[in-house]
């Protein structure tokens, strides 16, 4: 019986793919490295935090916050939230949930399929939506001066496209 039991588990081992850990496929962190989230911020950052979702809507969201290593410049961070999405459709589904929150987009062409800067109760200051294929991410650059936050989101955004885009190789 015990034999039975065992090439039961192994067979559906076998048959459902091993869920991955978020360092283990891509993820917010893995898609911009430090140095160029501290470019961005024009201050030294700490390490990306990696916080990976696990309620049933934020499946294949995972978020990156950089934060200042200097107490007096807290405001000065970069956050990359990623989604993967299921599919074309739902990573789609998820941008436009996102935008649809967002007070006044603003169109940015050039980046992936689509792409909108805006900011909402939770960005004040701004946030890149891009969507590319099977991918949404948002990424947000904040200096406490406020000086080229979608320049340096920009900057940020096409490095992750280029990231992305190797993935997909």
């Amino acid at each position: 019986m015990k034999e039975v039991i065992l090439c039961i588990v192994f067979v559906i081992a076998c048959t459902f793919p091993a869920a991955l850990s978020a360092e283990d496929r891509v993820n917010a962190c893995s898609v911009l490295t430090h140095a160029e989230a501290e470019e961005a911020a024009g201050v030294q950052l700490a390490e990306g935090q990696l916080t990976e979702y696990e309620a049933i809507f934020m499946q294949g969201v995972t978020l990156c916050h950089f934060e200042s290593r200097d107490p007096m410049q807290y405001k000065n961070f970069v956050s990359v939230q990623l989604t993967v999405g299921e599919s074309r459709e739902d990573a789609a589904q998820k941008f436009d949930e996102a935008v649809y929150l967002i007070l006044s987009p603003e169109d940015i062409e050039g980046f992936g399929d689509k792409a909108v800067w805006g900011g909402d109760v939770f960005q004040p200051k701004g946030g890149l939506h891009v969507l590319r294929d099977g991918y949404y991410f948002a990424v947000k650059v904040n200096r406490a001066d406020g000086k080229d936050n979608l320049a340096n989101s920009r900057m940020l955004a096409e490095r992750i496209l280029e990231r992305l885009r190797s993935e997909d190789r």
